[in-house]
């Protein structure tokens, strides 16, 4: 039996997970007053947290259309970073049911030393002596059927825009920024990068900026400019409207929507300018599509290697 596992930052399926999730997230920086602050935020959504629900909705699909593609029977786990169930659960669950082969698929398309490298570790070595196969999928922010499925969410949301501002817009591209000096982040950088300019190429846009979100209090130092200091940057240089397209946290989660969805639209509307935000992934017939086809290439290529090394 083969599986899929999909990495994700948390598991939440009710309110009272998050203390457990709050302690392993921020370890010796808990504290009661940062859970209220994280309690007040998910009860605000409403809804169930969408990361959970919408990773699950993503795994179904995905392993329903590997076994089609494949005629072989494929199912899905979850493997979070900071709650149960966490990436070892997952390999050991895989490893109790009979799995032989691992496939595993981040849902963010940028791999960094803090992220994706992260997980895929940790399943190499949960796997040791199990007998299990395992292969990546990787980063895929740099594939053209990738860029294919995002832009068209870039695309709609210029649209959206006003005809008097159109002329005066800056799309801002946003991700979760991370400790340290740029050269040691620079992969990601890199790759963050060339998947803005490709989709300013495809969408046709000349006027972008690179920015981040969530970086920590001095002295430590963050990777940055955040996003805010850009939308201010463009309002003092006469831009009336701002595009924000997230590239990091494709699926929509509940920080991503309190620092772009809110904060950085609030922001922008303070300084008079329009603001419209790209629609999130998700579960999207194309998105899990695309997922699906990059998988079976990459299946592909790992039986290749096989047969030559064998």
């Amino acid at each position: 039996m083969n599986a899929v596992i999909l990495f994700s930052y948390g598991h939440l399926t009710s309110i009272d997970d998050l203390e457990p999730f709050y302690k392993h997230l921020l370890r010796k920086h808990y504290s009661e007053a940062s859970l209220e602050r994280g309690k007040e935020l998910f009860k605000s959504l409403g809804t169930p947290d969408s990361l959970t629900s919408i990773t699950k909705r993503i795994g179904r699909a995905l392993s329903k259309q590997l076994s089609d593609q494949t005629g072989e029977q494929w199912m899905f786990y979850i493997g979070a970073k900071h709650s149960p169930p966490f990436v070892e659960d997952a390999v050991q669950q895989c490893a109790m049911e009979g799995v032989t082969r691992i496939l595993t698929v981040p849902l963010t398309p940028l791999a960094s030393i803090t992220g994706t490298k992260v997980y895929e570790r940790e399943v190499e070595k949960a796997a040791e002596g199990t007998g299990i196969d395992v292969l990546h999928l990787g980063a895929y922010g740099g594939k053209q059927l990738f860029v294919d499925v995002l832009v068209t969410r870039l695309y709609d949301a210029i649209e959206w825009l006003p005809q008097e501002v159109k002329g005066q817009t800056t799309v801002v591209f946003t991700a979760h920024s991370m400790p340290g000096v740029d050269r040691v982040h620079s992969e990601f950088i890199e790759q963050y990068k060339t998947l803005a300019s490709s989709l300013c190429n495809a969408a046709g846009v000349e006027d972008y900026r690179i920015a981040y979100r969530s970086g920590g209090p001095s002295p430590q130092k963050w990777l940055g400019p955040d996003v805010l200091e850009v939308i201010a940057d463009e309002a003092d240089e006469g831009r009336k409207a701002i595009v924000a397209c997230e590239l990091l946290s494709i699926i929509a989660n509940a920080e991503v929507i309190q620092e772009i969805g809110r904060e950085a639209k609030q922001f922008a509307h303070s300084r008079q300018m329009d603001f419209v935000q790209t629609d999130y992934l998700n579960d999207g017939f194309d998105f899990v599509e695309c997922l699906a086809v990059l998988c079976a290439e990459r299946l592909e290529t790992g039986k290749e290697m096989t047969e030559i090394t064998g």
